[in-house]
């Protein structure tokens, strides 16, 4: 199977399906991993590490930031469940302007909750942070 063929599974078991092209997926990924509070070529939990002095704050700090992770992993799981679910619907053939128009409103509430969940994860992560602190983690 050629490397433009190869579908992810929604289970994430990688294997192929008849669903959406990898290359989406990828885009996906790399869009997620660039917005979800990238900077430089650290990663949010070495920022961390090296911004905060040991102890509890720190700690309480990193805890933050694998929710962050997790939560992000789970939404993308949950996206390409979505995504997968339109397409099974679109090949089946329902293409009432109804059917669309819920399954995007889906999409959209689910956009809607993952915002407001990283705004809370952000904030909790504010939090434990100083503010010269912060701009060592994500500059001016």
């Amino acid at each position: 199977m050629a490397l433009d063929d190869r579908r992810l599974s929604a289970a994430g078991d990688g294997q192929p399906t008849r669903r959406a092209p990898a290359a989406f997926h990828q885009v996906l990924i790399i869009l997620f991993g660039t917005l979800f509070l990238a900077s430089g070529d650290d990663s949010l939990e070495d920022r961390v590490e090296d911004a905060l002095p040991e102890g509890e704050r720190r700690e309480r700090a990193l805890e933050v930031v694998e929710r962050m992770e997790d939560h992000a992993e789970e939404e993308l799981r949950l996206f390409v469940r979505w995504h997968e679910g339109f397409y099974d619907m679109i090949e089946g053939g329902e293409r009432a302007p109804e059917a669309i128009r819920s399954a995007v409103t889906e999409l959209m509430d689910g956009a809607n909750d993952f915002d407001r969940r990283s705004v809370d994860l952000i904030m909790e992560l504010r939090e434990q942070v100083e503010p010269d602190e912060w701009t060592g983690l994500f500059g001016d």
